[in-house]
């Protein structure tokens, strides 16, 4: 194979990675370079005996169909597949000869009516049960393949594999994503995720009618709540939590909404505050808005997710309704320097280092125990 076809092969692989309706290009560049009858490409579910994707220029969808049905679970050829090394390249006739091929039930059965015979193949991919080939076929009328047709496959099948590799983790990726953007649906309260630059990846419904179209006079970012007091504020903490900024302490801000008391808490998004990245890899800021009679918990809640006494249940409620020391001293009839206490306590209890990170984790424990 000359290098200059080599190379735009390999282009084309990688660029499958990225689309996977683009493997069919892929096969057709492969059978071409290497000459042969027609060519199979095959990602299947050893489980199900089901084909997550195929493409055949040598069989219709009748025949594939009828393969899935009568052949798929009794096939001598594909069999070869897990005898031999996965990434290496092989010819069929080495293993089954025409006289010894003849009388293999498969082959009589179904290779032989679409005219494919010699394979010059590989199994390029094994994860679990999910496995994917690709073979080139030639008739019983047409010369064998030579093992430089078996070297010129060779090199490719490192890129084939690599490239579905990308693409499935992609896939994964995506699903994760849109599922996790399902749920996020379902929560009764607006969430928000932002990137580094502050740009909106995540926003359920609810949280919809606080994104405006126009950029907020000297802010970068798209939040608007009802009053500019409450957004100007909410914008400082944006900025201090996406660019480590100590200008602004609390992660909230209380404001009011259709006659309610909201509050919008505004956390960082990183492993020190986090166990599992389960958000897209761009998250660096999340955004919770609420009713602040809606975000408190009871005792029971505090007491069984973080064995919280009476008194720390009634200081969580007010740190996640964005309470100051001073305001939940004054609500509780309490010194600050009670409070204060309490909330150290309830920095031990949860485990974190700071408050915020202490009030994105009960948070996280509510909005489990509220869907």
């Amino acid at each position: 194979m000359k290098p200059e076809d080599l190379s735009r092969i390999i282009d084309k692989i990688y660029a499958a990675s990225l689309n996977s309706h683009s493997w069919e290009e892929v096969s057709l560049e492969i059978q071409k370079s290497i000459g042969g009858h027609s060519v199979n490409f095959v990602i299947e579910e050893l489980d199900l005996n089901k084909f997550r994707y195929v493409f055949s220029n040598g069989a219709t969808e009748s025949d594939v169909a009828f393969y899935l049905d009568h052949i798929v679970q009794d096939d001598e050829l594909t069999a070869l597949l897990e005898k031999l090394p996965i990434g290496k390249a092989f010819l069929s006739q080495n293993f089954l000869p025409l006289r010894q091929l003849e009388r293999v039930s498969a082959y009589d059965r179904f290779y032989r009516h679409i005219g494919q015979t010699y394979f010059n193949a590989a199994n390029f991919y094994r994860y679990q049960n999910v496995r994917a080939f690709i073979s080139i076929a030639r008739s019983h009328r047409d010369i064998p393949f030579s093992p430089c047709d078996q070297q010129n496959l060779q090199l490719v099948i490192p890129h084939l594999s690599r490239a579905l590799m990308i693409n499935n983790t992609l896939e994964d990726q995506q699903i994760t994503i849109d599922a996790l953007g399902s749920s996020f649906e379902h929560l009764p309260f607006a969430f928000l995720t932002l990137d580094e630059h502050g740009n909106v990846i995540i926003c359920n419904i609810r949280a919809r009618q606080f994104i405006t179209s126009l950029k907020q006079l000297r802010s970068n970012y798209l939040i608007r709540l009802p009053s500019s007091n409450a957004t100007q504020r909410l914008h400082m903490l944006i900025d201090s939590t996406l660019h480590g900024s100590n200008s602004v302490r609390r992660g909230s801000v209380t404001f009011l909404y259709q006659g309610e008391r909201y509050v919008a808490h505004c956390f960082p998004w990183c492993e020190r505050f986090n166990h599992i990245n389960w958000l897209d890899n761009r998250t660096r800021c999340i955004i919770f808005i609420a009713s602040a009679a809606y975000l408190s918990g009871s005792h029971l809640h505090w007491q069984e997710a973080f064995g919280f006494s009476q008194a720390e249940s009634n200081i969580a409620n007010g740190l996640i309704c964005g309470k100051s020391a001073k305001d939940l001293a004054e609500q509780l009839f309490v010194s600050e320097s009670t409070v204060r206490f309490h909330v150290k306590n309830i920095l031990k209890k949860t485990e974190t280092k700071s408050q915020i990170a202490a009030v994105s984790l009960m948070l996280k424990s509510l909005m489990i125990a509220l869907r």
